[in-house]
This record gives structure tokens, C-alpha cells and sequence, in this order.
């Protein structure tokens, strides 16, 4: 009994994953796997998870969530988001970030938005432009 009463609890802690049936397509990331050489070979990817995560440095407290915009061609360009979805404080490493995020890039046609025990990830590709949020 005690397990079932634990399984539901987890259960209950997990948002369900989601490939998002239709939008912008972007060849499932493959400009996010691309290397930066001006960057020491760093991916896409990683100088996103970079821009959002704060390598583990930046404290985040439940339900704060940071966005990202990068723009891969004229007029696509893909929308990121990061949110702590766990009680009290955490942070997070470049490389959990991106194991998230790889995922709905990489897995979804269209991207997706997942959430696990700590973190909801998101990646969109979409029609238009980033915009100046360097105010943010």
C-alpha cells in the first residue's frame, strides 16, 4: 500500500510531455547542434542553456522562469523557456539544462514543453523575430 501511495505522489509531481502538433518545423534542431568555433566549439544549444541556467550559479525559487530567444534564419527563430517547477530554492547545471531542452528540440517536429521532478523545459520554433529584451 505504502508504494502505491508513493508512486501516486510522484505521479502527481510530473507534467506530462508534450510534442506540440503544429507550427514552425526546424529540421528538429539540427542548427542547435551546430558548433560555434569563435565559441571553443560550444553548440547552440549549450550557449543557450549558458544564457538561461547560469551554469549552475543562479539561485531560482519556485515558479521563476527565464526565457530565450534565438534567431536561426529570417523569419524563424526559436523560443525558450526554463522554469523551477520544485519547492524552495535550486539551481541548475549547463548540462541538465540541455538534456531537457535537447529533448524538445531534438525529439518534437514541432518542439515541446515537458516537465520533471525540478525543471519545465521548453523549445519553439516559430515565425518571426527575437526582439530586444536586453532591458529583461
Amino acid at each position: 500500500m505504502k508504494s502505491a501511495a508513493i508512486f501516486m505522489i510522484l505521479a502527481a509531481t510530473t507534467v506530462a510531455a508534450m510534442c506540440f502538433s503544429g507550427g514552425m518545423t526546424a529540421e528538429k534542431g539540427k542548427f542547435l547542434k551546430e558548433e560555434i568555433k569563435e565559441l571553443k566549439k560550444k553548440t547552440r544549444m549549450e550557449v543557450v542553456c549558458n544564457a538561461i541556467a547560469g551554469n549552475g550559479k543562479v539561485k531560482w525559487h519556485k515558479g521563476e522562469q527565464r526565457r530565450f530567444c534565438l534567431q536561426e534564419k529570417d523569419g524563424l527563430k526559436w523560443d525558450f523557456m526554463l522554469k523551477y517547477i520544485n519547492w524552495g530554492t535550486n539551481t541548475i547545471k549547463t548540462k541538465e539544462c540541455m538534456n531537457g531542452m535537447e529533448k524538445e528540440a531534438y525529439g518534437c517536429k514541432h518542439g515541446g514543453q515537458t516537465g520533471y521532478w525540478n525543471w519545465e523545459y521548453m523549445a519553439d520554433p516559430n515565425q518571426g523575430y527575437c526582439e530586444d529584451l536586453g532591458w529583461l
